[in-house]
């Protein structure tokens, strides 16, 4: 599976995604309606968009785990900063969980994806596996 790679030049941030809907999504809202993610590479973004110029795919990943490609890499979402975080790390992902959401969902890490966030702490919304390599 390709992966898509995005750059947000006022945030200095690089957004990545597997997803074919999601990738044409961050173009048509960086870039305008008409454009997709096959005319989409090295455009500059309009003014009032999302920001993200389309850098192409960085290389090929798994979105199953498989033989040879089975480390999953998690992705996390801070909704007040809009930006997202990855790691492949298992003690990584619970730090962050943790310091997001709580120790108790570290249990049940798909009840973290929709746990409150918590006053004062990182901020970060655990999404799940984005890819595995």
């Amino acid at each position: 599976t390709p992966l898509y790679r995005f750059f947000n030049a006022s945030k200095g941030y690089h957004f990545l995604t597997t997803n074919l809907d999601e990738a044409n999504a961050v173009v048509r809202n960086s870039l305008g309606g008409a454009n997709s993610i096959d005319t989409a590479l090295n455009k500059d973004p309009v003014i009032n968009g999302w920001g993200y110029k389309y850098e192409g795919t960085s290389f090929r990943v798994s979105t199953i785990a498989q033989h040879g490609m089975d480390q999953a890499v998690y992705r996390f979402f801070n909704p007040s900063k809009q930006v997202h975080f990855y790691t492949a790390s298992t003690q990584e992902r619970d730090n962050v969980i943790r310091a997001s959401v709580g120790e108790s969902y570290l249990a049940n890490l798909s009840a973290a994806a929709n746990a409150p966030l918590l006053s004062g702490g990182m901020g970060y919304r655990y999404e799940g596996v984005a890819w595995y390599t």
